[in-house]
Parts: structure tokens; sequence; C-alpha cells
């Protein structure tokens, strides 16, 4: 090696001290950069060996370029790790009809969710996002930096520090929420409402507003409990459907019907019995389907 020249592992060396002190890397070879990298250094000193030339411009050049690719080795590394690390994290989730599924989402937040529902997480550094469709109760672990919304058709919940339930199937009029604890705020259509503990609130076409439905009747199915406040009888047939992985219909005579009821322990025929005394009603079973049509005795009241 000519004097006065700095020793290439030297050069080398000092291109990666700045680097010493980042986070590890991932998903980037740099080792394998290193590697061919070397090997190229090592060739161009065999060559000096077999040839003697004068110490020059070109020379010096070569070996500032071997420097230069060392430091883009380790920058591109760290651009990778660092894109790597923000990139957010997304989580898909669905059940079937009879099935429930409780989950922990990476931030703490708790979820359970509802039969034949789906939600979608993404979480980021700066938002935590969640699509709903269906049923599911939220216990979230709060975040004054980064929000907690589910967005549930054309509306979206925000947390403010609560446990809350979101109820929104294709087939119901509206999208209901339930607080437990806590608070959230109600968005749609560009209206806004606050709820609190023990409250519910309804986003349908006429707006948003508080609905007299009290928040445990909306979060008692996540403790296996099935709860309905005068509630149309089509819409508790759909939820026994889904609830129990059944077939339950209402003749059309019956749909203007309403029933109210509370099970801790739920069977599908105690259920139903329930539902045909409050109806007036009677359930037929034929071909895989329980069916709710006016009692024969007394006849639709």
């Amino acid at each position: 090696m000519d004097d006065g020249e700095t020793p290439t592992d030297e050069l080398l060396a000092r291109a990666l001290a700045k680097s010493a002190a980042s986070p590890p890397r991932r998903e980037w070879d740099t080792e394998g950069q290193w590697r061919r990298l070397r090997a190229r250094i090592a060739a161009d000193e065999a060559m000096d060996g077999r040839v003697v030339r004068r110490p020059d411009a070109g020379n010096a050049s070569r070996r500032r370029w071997l420097v230069a690719a060392a430091v883009a080795v380790v920058a591109i590394g760290g651009f990778v790790t660092a894109r790597h690390a923000a990139a957010p994290s997304v989580l898909t989730v669905s059940t079937t009809t009879g099935q429930r599924r409780s989950l922990q989402l990476d931030d703490g937040t708790r979820v359970t969710l509802g039969p034949a529902s789906s939600l979608r997480v993404t979480l980021s550094r700066r938002a935590r996002r969640v699509e709903l469709t269906g049923l599911a109760q939220f216990r979230v672990t709060h975040d004054g930096t980064r929000p907690f919304v589910v967005r549930a058709r054309e509306t979206e919940t925000s947390d403010l520090g609560t446990v809350f339930t979101v109820r929104a199937f294709p087939d119901d009029e509206a999208v209901l929420v339930g607080v437990t604890e806590g608070r959230v705020s109600l968005h749609a259509r560009g209206d806004s409402l606050a709820l609190t503990a023990g409250q519910s609130g309804r986003a349908d076409t006429a707006g948003v507003h508080r609905t007299p439905l009290s928040a445990t009747s909306l979060d008692g199915w996540a403790v296996g409990r099935l709860t309905f406040r005068d509630a149309p009888i089509a819409e508790v047939a759909r939820d026994l459907s889904r609830w129990f992985g059944a077939d339950v219909r209402v003749d059309e005579r019956l749909t203007s019907r309403r029933v109210s009821g509370s099970y801790s322990s739920p069977e599908l025929g105690s259920v139903l019995a329930a539902m045909a005394r409050a109806a007036g009603a009677r359930v037929d079973h034929a071909g895989g389907a329980y069916v709710l049509r006016p009692d024969r005795s007394g006849g639709a009241r």
C-alpha cells in the first residue's frame, strides 16, 4: 500500500461509525452487501499487487467510490428499516353464524366480535381505525395521541376513554352505539352526538340522536345474554339466526309485532317459545327452518 494512504478497512470503519447506534435492521441484506463490497475491494487490491503503478488521482478516486458505496449500503438499509417500522399493522377478523370471538389488539384494546360479523383493524403511529360490519364490543386502551375510531357504514364512533358496543348489520335500519363506561362521540352525515356511560345513540336517515335503549340491552350478548327491548319481531328473528346458526323466519302477518325479553343462558327452543307467546304466534319447524306464524287458535292479535 502506498505511503500516506489511509487503509481501506479504516475508511470503511469510519463510514460505518455513524450507524453504530441505529436499531437492528430487518428485511435488508446488509451483510450480503458487505460481502460483495469487500470482494470488490479484495479484487482491486490483488490487481494493485500485480501491476506496479504510481499513486494517482484515479486510484484515490476508486477508493473514495468504495467508501461512498459503503455509506450508501448503510443509508439504504436504515431507510428500509425506518419504512418498515412506520408501516401500519392491519388485522382482519370475522365470525360465522353462531360464533363469537374475543381478541386483544397490539395496543391493548380488547374486542369481542359478535356472530356473523367482521372487522378490519389498522394500527399506526398516529391513529387506530376499525371498519366494522355486524356487532362488536370494544374495551379501548385510551391513547390521547392516537384516537380509536370505529367506522360502521356511514358512521364513525370515536373513543374518549371507554367501553362501548357498536351494532351495524347490513340489514339493520340504523347503526346503534351503546356506552358501558366512559364517553364516545358518534358522527354521521355531518351530525355528531356525545354519549356517556349508560346512554345509547342511533344513526339513521333522520340523523344522529339518543335513544331510550339502555346500553345494557346492547352489550349483554358479549357475556352470553340475549336482551330485546320492544324490538321488531323480524329483527329478533334475524338475531336468533345469527346467534344460533339457525334459519328463523317470521310470517309477514306478524312483522308489525314487537317483543321484549332477556335470557341469561339462551336456548333456541325456549326463546322461540317465549317469542311465540308474546306475539300470539306458533312455531312451525319444517325443512330445517323455524317459522313464526299467527296462532291457529286465536289468530294474530
